[in-house]
């Protein structure tokens, strides 16, 4: 109810008062003021509020009232609310009548203007976004013919390339019939007596592979023949050799065989070539000694006294122990001795904390270095 209806005066603008308290109600949800209860003193506080208190804000209170279900791109386009309605409704909700708008036909053409100019900001802003899409596309549209004027100079460029290419071919073509027809000609024509030049080099060079087969054999030939000849040689020399030697005799028959080696005429080596004549003179050496040990009394022959020897030392693995090529660990080898091997090694040399060994294992391999003492255990010390 509008102020002035308190007083009992009616006027056009009563009639816009309350169509601005609809309007208030439309977007808060709620009216301006609310009645708490059905008390004449809510009432009352109604009645007084209409006439002294300002409405509240229209905004918050719409935005408290919207659903919390609601997502927050919806809640955003309900809040879009135009100013001049916001502005429409406070100004029907004065509290003195000549502050609101005349009657409801200055109402309706303030509603009918700012909606219209808001339609018209609206396709203004569309068409400047029009124009802007208008633009771009007239610039893709250049970019475009651009592009296709270079490809339609990339064609012209290639349309050249293949009528040089069918010129080059049909030339190849051309010569390959004149050549095919002089090939022709040359071939048709009677055929000349005689070797050709392949057939005559191929005959040469199996004439050279010949002569120097040949010659390699002979050479080898002469090569076995000297071979066999001082292998026979040496053989001579070595009998010859061994007929000239004296038996070996002990101290005490040395002086008893004196005279006996002196009767025995020495062999001449310069008769090797003649085999026949070595032979003999190999049996009369043989006759001489039998003669000699008849007539030389047999003396028993004393052994010698034994000199007791120093068994070599004796070495068991403890630890993986590698071969060495000298006694230097500069020179181990990948070969080596675990103890799982379970051997007796016996120490053929040693120096420089290293001793010599020869090992052979389980599968008859035999490997022989120098080993490390401290990767060993001596045994019989």
């Amino acid at each position: 109810m509008a102020p002035e209806q308190n007083e009992g005066q009616m006027f056009f603008q009563t009639d816009v008062y309350s169509f601005g308290v609809i309007l208030f109600e439309l977007l808060a949800g709620r009216v301006p003021f609310p009645l708490q209860d059905k008390g004449e003193t809510a009432r009352n506080a109604v009645r007084l509020a209409h006439m002294e208190t300002l409405p509240p804000d229209v905004i918050s209170l719409r935005k408290e009232a919207l659903p919390q279900t609601w997502t927050e791109d919806k809640k955003a386009r309900e809040m879009n609310i135009p100013d001049w309605l916001v502005a429409a409704v406070y100004k029907c909700l004065r509290k003195k009548p000549e502050n609101r708008f005349a009657n409801g036909k200055e109402l309706h053409e303030y509603i009918i203007h700012n909606s219209i100019r808001t339609t018209s900001q609206k396709l203004q802003s569309a068409n400047v976004v029009e124009d802007n899409n208008v633009q771009k596309l007239l610039r893709e549209k250049e970019q475009l013919q651009q592009q296709v004027l270079q490809y339609k100079q990339q064609i012209t460029i290639k349309e050249k390339e293949i009528h040089e290419l069918k010129a080059v071919v049909d030339n190849t073509n051309h010569e390959r019939e004149y050549w095919y027809n002089n090939t022709k000609t040359t071939s048709s024509s009677p055929k000349k007596k005689g070797i050709s030049k392949t057939a005559f080099a191929l005959l040469v060079l199996l004439t050279i592979g010949l002569a120097a087969l040949s010659a390699y054999n002979l050479f080898n030939d002469n090569r076995s023949g000297k071979t066999e000849l001082s292998r026979t040689s040496r053989n001579s020399a070595d009998t010859t050799t061994a007929s000239n030697k004296p038996p070996v005799k002990k101290v005490s028959e040395k002086k008893e065989n004196t005279a006996a080696k002196k009767e025995i005429s020495p062999v001449n080596t310069d008769s090797v070539s003649n085999p026949i004549g070595e032979s003999a003179r190999v049996k009369t050496t043989e006759n001489n000694k039998e003669n000699i040990r008849k007539d030389t009394p047999q003396v028993k022959e004393q052994a010698p006294p034994q000199v007791p020897s120093k068994s070599p030392r004796q070495y068991m693995v403890t630890e993986k122990a590698y071969f060495y090529n000298t006694p230097d660990e500069s020179t181990r080898r990948n070969a080596f001795v675990v103890p799982a091997n379970n051997a007796i090694l016996n120490a053929l040399d040693e120096q420089n904390d290293f001793i010599l060994v020869q090992f052979r294992n389980q599968l008859g391999q035999s490997s022989k270095g120098w080993l490390r003492k401290k990767d060993l255990q001596l045994l019989n010390e």
